[in-house]
């Protein structure tokens, strides 16, 4: 029976079709937990829901009517738009609906007792009506996403292959911002070692779920019988210490690649760490374990680990991707200057090549290029990128009407939200608003002493302590989001040393990205935002002005730039007083040989 709680989100204002009465209770639970957070921030459908938060509006659909766990990716995202912060107790609320499917899912396969499924709610009906098809799950390798030529990796891949090759006894760790091309590299390895004959094991570790259903594969193949699988599975014996077994002893090497291991608990022990050798992730003496992650802090991973960085592309290398992709779309000159526009990472250039070439075949002739016309050649795309700014980008992903993880992965505007999601899950919301503030200034390294002189000025800056904030930095680093430069300043003679100014730093389009977001975000959200920048608008407005300073204003004049221009888009419509301030301090000769900054993204 349908209760009046239930009824409420779709009588007071959205309309949905009602939850699946043979779902487990923590679905549903979850389902309408979810409707009313959205009834009450007055949305009134799934079309509404999901042209906000970016969402398929089946994604979206399935999500509210409990007719299958949603991921955490889907619900941090509604969860956003909705004005709550993606908390622990969600990310514990997601994680029980997904437990019971599995369940659901295994009493639907016909289990032959059906207490399990009763006290997970699932009505005899169910049981009886649901069938079973084929098995779609593969732990082959996705080679068709792998492009035809791996540009700038060389040295990285020479390295790998010749542990694939000679043995290695450590857990090769590829990390590095999103979008940095960590998954192509571990294809290009995976597509090397199966030249060799080896094995090769691809599994997502977006999930526990994929995970361990991905390592269930890997047993399956490597012969494990479906006795000792089902027993570990239903916690009679352990299933990882089952997989490792097997793959210690597997009749040829092999290479196991896990993918997108950002949440590292995903892969350990209830009690444990994933670099203690007791979870999903070991180093094995038959073959090469490979992760990709956005963490690259070794004391993380464990001794086991070997932490790779995978950076951005050199110009040279990054108009090579333009290249390949877009064909003859200008000279290699343009091709270089657009790849130094997109800072080298090789996401957007993927998105910028691969925009260039469907519009060779008639894309983008209708809504893109406003006066200048249709775009069509390397030059044309930087000036649309001008005018646009980061949104240009995510035009150049095909749009089939769905939005699951791989496909937001692949999506600058959403690629990064989700690593800010996955750390408000981990109790860390303030990660997100410091990256908003820091976008509302230049793409200079930051100084640290600026926000924390911020902080003690005003400790409503950001939510939560100076403490709090520290730990979102570190947070943040972890994650290669933030990172962390010591930029000299001048060389004491009476120490012999150099004194030096620690800054964070972040890619150009993190902060064009988040920038976007502010843009986008409720009045209160923006006022809130820009209330936080004026205070360290204003310190710097407070700067001297002496020889002494000029090096520390070669960083701060890029800043104040990129402040007076944001301020001018805010929807007050006018420059900030402390704003102000700090631009003529800025433009007041600060020293010769100040480079100033036009402040509009992406020039430098």
């Amino acid at each position: 029976m349908t209760t009046s709680r239930e009824r409420r989100p779709s009588t007071g204002g959205l309309a949905l079709k009602p939850l699946d009465p043979d779902a487990p209770e923590p679905i549903r639970t979850l389902a309408r937990r979810l409707r009313d957070l959205l009834a009450e921030a007055g949305f009134t459908g799934v079309r509404d829901i999901a042209a906000v938060c970016g969402l398929g509006r089946s994604t979206v659909s399935d999500a509210l009517s409990g007719s299958r766990a949603p991921t955490w990716t889907t619900v941090a995202a509604l969860l956003r738009v909705g004005g709550a912060a993606a908390s622990t107790r969600w990310k514990r609320a997601v994680e029980e609906a997904k437990e019971s499917e599995r369940e659901w899912k295994s009493a639907r396969r016909g289990r032959s007792d059906g207490t399990g499924a009763a006290a997970l709610g699932i009505t005899a009906a169910a049981r009886e009506t649901a069938g079973t098809g084929p098995g779609t799950f593969s732990v082959r390798a996705p080679y068709g996403e792998l492009p035809g030529r791996v540009r700038g990796r060389d040295e990285l891949l020479a390295a790998l292959e010749r542990d694939v090759t000679e043995g290695s006894d450590r857990i090769q760790v590829l990390y590095g911002l999103g979008g940095c091309g960590k998954t192509t590299v571990a294809l290009r390895l995976a597509r090397f070692a199966h030249g060799l004959g080896h094995h090769v094991f691809w599994i997502s570790g977006a999930s526990r779920d994929r995970l361990s259903t991905g390592m269930r594969q890997v047993a399956r193949e490597l012969g494990v019988s479906e006795h000792d699988i089902d027993a570990a599975w239903s916690g009679r014996s352990s299933a990882t210490d089952l997989v490792w077994r097997a793959l210690d002893g597997a009749d040829r090497p092999w290479l196991l690649v896990v993918d997108n291991l950002d949440e590292q608990s995903v892969a350990s022990t209830v009690d444990g760490m994933v670099g203690d050798g007791a979870g999903w992730i070991r180093a094995g003496t038959a073959g090469l374990t490979v992760v990709t992650s956005r963490i690259g802090n070794p004391a993380l991973w464990g001794g086991a680990a070997a932490c790779r960085p995978v950076d951005t592309l050199a110009p040279e290398d990054g108009a090579a991707v333009l290249i390949d992709l877009a064909g003859e779309a200008g000279s290699a000159a343009d091709a270089r200057r657009l790849a130094e526009q997109l800072g080298g990472l090789p996401l957007a250039l993927r998105l910028a090549g691969s925009f260039l070439a469907r519009a060779r075949r008639g894309i983008g002739l209708l809504t893109a290029g406003g006066d200048n016309g249709p775009v069509r050649d390397f030059a044309g795309y930087m000036r649309e990128l001008e005018r646009l700014g980061a949104e240009l980008l995510d035009r150049g992903e095909r749009s089939d009407g769905l939005a699951d993880e791989r496909r937001l992965r692949r999506l600058v505007g959403r690629t990064w939200e989700m690593s800010l999601d996955l750390l408000a899950g981990q109790g860390i919301p303030e990660a997100r608003p410091l990256m908003r503030l820091l976008s509302c200034f230049g793409r200079a390294p930051f100084p640290m002493d600026l926000l924390r002189t911020a902080l003690e000025k005003d400790p409503e800056l950001l939510p939560g302590d100076a403490a709090r904030c520290e730990a979102a930095i570190e947070a943040l680093v972890d994650l290669s989001l933030l990172g962390v430069a010591d930029i000299p300043l001048a060389f004491d003679h009476g120490t012999e040393s150099v004194a030096v100014l620690t800054c964070l730093t972040a890619h150009p389009l993190v902060l064009e990205t988040n920038a976007l977001q502010i843009r986008n975000a409720p009045e209160r959200t923006r006022s809130r935002l820009w209330r936080s920048a004026s205070v360290i608008a204003t310190l710097l407005a407070l700067v001297g002005t002496g020889p002494e300073t000029w090096k520390i204003w070669q960083l701060l004049v890029p800043h104040v730039g990129r402040a007076c221009a944001r301020c001018r888009t805010h929807p007050r419509g006018r420059s900030s007083p402390s704003c102000a301030r700090a631009s003529r301090r800025a433009i007041t000769r600060p020293g010769p040989t100040i480079t100033r900054s036009r402040g509009n993204w992406p020039r430098h």
